[in-house]
């Protein structure tokens, strides 16, 4: 008999949680597993969910609001496995968890270093209060990477046993065929650096900026791939830098392969990263990476000086030495593909969640 799985998510847009997931609800083994997805806001949807799986919106766009639907939708379903992800809405799974069928599971996948991340917003305390009480409701919790485990352990006193390292999944071959889809436009300059991301202030596109401005005999063209509330400032601060000409705003793109594939590096500034898919997907189409170490996630991916550089967070000067050093070095970009598809691929990642769900 089939598993029933439910993965809760609060919408399709462009993230990778929401890319994870739709990995997931897509490919997983439909002989071993029933697989619905009930999202939240189903609204503008950036990724697709396969005719193979039962896709349910809520009509919901926040969280609190959706509480009632949640509940009646699990008890009513009664799914062997409730998947849910962010950690807002992880939140809301654990409290309704004692009312909810007890032959259940429920698995909450984390995104981020909770710890990092509820230090950049108000009432950290309160909010970290309230995962270390209310996450142990949780049968287990999907951490992305080691530094994310290391965290959930010792800041929030979660047991060992109920953490699960997973690393997110890339479709490799179907990357590649992406990439080849469509042209992007010829070179302006020597070299071309990319950066993909939400325009928001933990990604520091700033510092990205601030680097690329001070390099000196370089000919470079740069291009952002995402929105967000940061747009404006960042486009007022490359003209500031007197930059401007070289950085393209691209917004969201349905396909970054090309754009990918076409560049000498991306260009990974973030403050701090739960596990940074674009690595992946850069690493899919052999693209290296220089990358701020993001807690220690970064190395986690990252092959030092074969498929990228990893600098300590925040080290202007260290960006700035690994991207002229970069685009001095030749790299095996065949490599870098074989070495992402073997520990990141499809199959590989698949098959330990499916170990999960078919165990628990």
């Amino acid at each position: 008999m089939r598993k029933k799985l439910l993965f809760l998510i609060p919408s399709l847009r462009a993230g990778g949680s929401e890319r994870v997931f739709s990995i997931l609800a897509n490919h997983l083994d439909k002989e071993k597993f029933d697989v619905t997805v009930a999202v939240l806001d189903g609204s503008t949807p950036f990724y697709d969910i396969g005719e193979k799986v039962d896709l349910i919106d809520l009509k919901t766009p926040r969280v609190r609001q959706a509480f009632f639907k949640i509940f009646r939708l699990i008890r009513s379903k009664q799914p062997d496995i409730v998947v849910s992800t962010l950690t807002h809405l992880n939140l809301f799974v654990a409290l309704m968890t004692p009312f909810l069928p007890q032959k259940t599971k429920y698995i909450a996948r984390e995104s981020t270093i909770l710890s990092v991340f509820h230090a950049t917003e108000s009432y950290s305390a309160l909010r970290n209060f309230t995962v270390k009480l209310f996450y142990k409701s949780f049968d287990l919790l999907i951490c992305q990477s080691k530094r994310m485990a290391t965290d959930l352990e010792k800041n929030y006193d979660l047991p060992v046993s109920k953490l699960r390292i997973i690393n997110n999944p890339i479709d490799t071959e179907g990357s590649l065929v992406r990439a080849s889809e469509g042209a992007v436009p010829a070179r302006k300059a020597k070299f071309r650096f990319v950066s993909i991301g939400r325009l928001s202030a933990e990604k520091g596109l700033d510092t990205a900026l601030d680097v690329l401005a001070s390099l000196e005999g370089i000919d470079f063209e740069y291009f952002i791939i995402g929105e967000g509330a940061e747009r404006t400032a960042l486009e007022t601060r490359a003209k500031t830098l007197s930059i401007a000409e070289r950085v393209t705003f691209l917004g969201n793109l349905k396909n970054p392969f090309n754009w990918l594939a076409s560049a000498d590096l991306l260009l990974l500034t973030s403050h701090f990263e739960g596990f940074p898919n674009v690595v992946l997907e850069a690493g899919a189409v052999g693209t290296p990476v220089v990358a701020f170490a993001c807690g220690g996630v970064s190395a986690e991916i990252i092959e030092e000086k074969i498929t990228g550089f990893v600098v300590p967070d925040g080290d202007k000067l260290a960006l700035k030495s690994a991207i002229l050093r970069g685009c001095s070095e030749t790299f095996d970009r065949h490599y870098i593909q074989q070495s992402t598809a073997k520990r990141f691929g499809m199959s590989t990642i698949l098959a330990q969640f499916e170990t999960v769900f078919l165990n628990l």
